[in-house]
């Protein structure tokens, strides 16, 4: 007689230690609950580009071991968007503290990190000069986006799925 209502959860149950063992780790990056917020995608990527999550709604995304600052932004190639989000009420004051910031924009397919970009301010100014020229005609904009094309242009690949890093040219893994 099962326990649960549905006769899959035991399929679940054989996964969970696993998960357990993912979330385990996610802490370690700051990320309390891989299942809210986006947090296991987070997650893997702090730990691909080697990052420390920020703690907290406010400020920065994330930090390196240097101090500097980060903004993540993620995007699923899956659901076809026109680019990664930026603020729902994009005002002068956000475009500042972006000013200060560097960030690392992630493509996934579904769950899986495919690439991750790391953009420096000066590669994003285009974009400021632009939204802080259309501020000129209202106090916010709606969540402009930053298309992916541009970002694969001016960005430094930080990880691309299946690619290994150039230290291993040449070396076996154990997979090999």
């Amino acid at each position: 007689m099962p326990t649960h209502l549905n006769l899959r959860y035991d399929e679940i149950e054989q996964l969970w230690p696993g998960i357990a063992k993912f979330q385990e780790l996610a802490v370690q990056y700051g990320i309390t609950d891989i299942f809210s917020d986006n947090g296991g995608k987070v997650a893997q990527l702090a730990i691909a580009v080697g990052l420390d999550i920020v703690p907290g709604r406010q400020g920065a995304d994330a930090c390196d071991r240097m101090g500097n600052e980060y903004e993540l932004k993620t995007l699923d190639l899956n659901k076809k968007g026109r680019g990664f989000t930026t603020n729902h009420h994009l005002n002068l004051g956000t475009i500042h503290k972006y000013r200060e910031r560097r960030f690392v924009f992630a493509l996934y397919e579904g769950i899986t990190l495919v690439e991750a970009y790391l953009v420096l301010p000066r590669d994003m100014e285009p974009l400021y000069t632009k939204w802080t020229a259309a501020l000129h005609k209202r106090d916010h904009l709606n969540n402009p986006k930053i298309p992916i094309e541009y970002v694969r242009e001016v960005g430094t690949v930080m990880y691309l799925k299946d690619v290994a890093p150039p230290w291993m040219e040449g070396k076996k893994t154990s997979a090999a």
